[in-house]
């Protein structure tokens, strides 16, 4: 398949589940991605900014994607869970105004953690067989490592929830909806959901 079909069908999936999600939750979708297929292309070829060098060598070298708060998706492995995760933590970046948590210290870890469950959770509720792998090796670190593992936890149990009835669509509006822009917030959001959860 050539690099503009691929890029066209990888675009298409990331729009219906978005899509999918937002009606599903009643969330707001007032632009959408910009979405590139990496495919074989090299970084001068993508036109993308210069400080994302690092970033689009990691992914092309570990066949993964990202989703950044400023609307970009890189796609470096176009199967169906990672294309409606990434769909996800796009969804979930534009209605909460999330940007930049790198920077938090213990409280962006536990934000990246709230992120990749979401992330999972919206995976599970447009296509339910997708099973939790948990992203897991030795090129991510040990940090990397735990936020997936955990994270896909938690997202995993609250999917069950959801489907079960035991959590409303309210709640997980409100939780793809939630800054956690004050200090400490993404910490709380954490322990409050995993003893919630997690038993």
């Amino acid at each position: 398949m050539r690099w503009e079909e691929r890029q066209e069908r990888v675009q298409e999936k990331i729009d219906e589940a978005i899509d999918h999600l937002a009606e599903e939750f009643s969330l707001n979708v007032n632009h959408y991605p910009v979405v590139i297929w990496v495919g074989r292309k090299d970084f001068k070829e993508l036109k993308l900014p210069v400080d994302e060098l690092a970033n689009f060598e990691a992914l092309k070298r570990n066949k993964v994607s990202a989703t950044y708060p400023n609307g970009l998706i890189l796609i470096a492995n176009h199967s169906s869970d990672n294309i409606v995760e990434e769909a996800t933590h796009f969804l979930h970046f534009s209605n909460s105004g999330i940007r930049n948590y790198e920077t938090r210290g213990y409280d962006g870890v536990c934000l990246d953690i709230l992120t990749e469950a979401l992330g999972f959770f919206g995976s599970k509720v447009i296509d339910p067989s997708i099973k939790n792998n948990g992203k897991t090796n030795q090129e991510n670190g040990i940090v990397k490592n735990y936020v997936y593992k955990r994270g896909y936890a938690l997202g995993e149990i609250m999917f069950y929830s959801y489907i079960q009835g035991e959590i409303c669509r309210r709640f997980v509006r409100d939780l793809f909806q939630n800054p956690l822009d004050r200090h400490g917030s993404a910490k709380r959001k954490l322990r409050q959901l995993e003893s919630r959860f997690v038993h």
